[in-house]
């Protein structure tokens, strides 16, 4: 559940005996909010979350092997990987480019096939309009 603090909470449940009960809640970072949540999965004691940061990627990481967050403040303890900053493809940005000496063609599909220039929200609503149009 989302907030404007963080980007909400995890809940890590055990399902000893057949029975699903709660092992602990897990408030997400401070800079997780204004996000959205991608996936997220448990590793050797680790919760992995992948968020969408207005398109750029980033992996927060929690070592929750012998975390008691019951006594810790809101979003300690986590660790956040973020993706290199890639400019936007801007107009502006595209004429720039394209000041330089090489050829059009080749300055245009380097700027447009670097790894993470777009979201997977973004390549997801092309894909999809692609296959209508087929």
């Amino acid at each position: 559940m989302p907030s404007s603090s963080s980007g909400g909470f995890f809940q890590l449940f055990s399902t000893s005996n057949g029975h699903l009960q709660l092992v602990e809640t897990i408030d997400a970072s401070h800079k997780s909010a204004h996000t959205h949540l991608q996936d997220s999965t448990v590793i050797n004691g680790h919760l992995h979350t992948l968020w969408d940061c207005q398109g750029q990627a980033a992996i927060e990481i929690l070592d929750i092997s012998m975390l008691d967050v019951s006594n810790e403040p809101e979003g300690v303890g986590w660790c956040i990987v973020l993706y290199p900053f890639e400019p936007d493809l801007t107009p502006a940005y595209l004429d720039k480019l394209f000041l330089s000496p090489s050829s059009l063609m080749d300055t245009f599909f380097s700027a447009i096939m670097c790894p993470g220039i777009f979201s997977t929200y973004t390549l997801c609503t092309a894909i999809d309009q692609y296959t209508d149009t087929c």
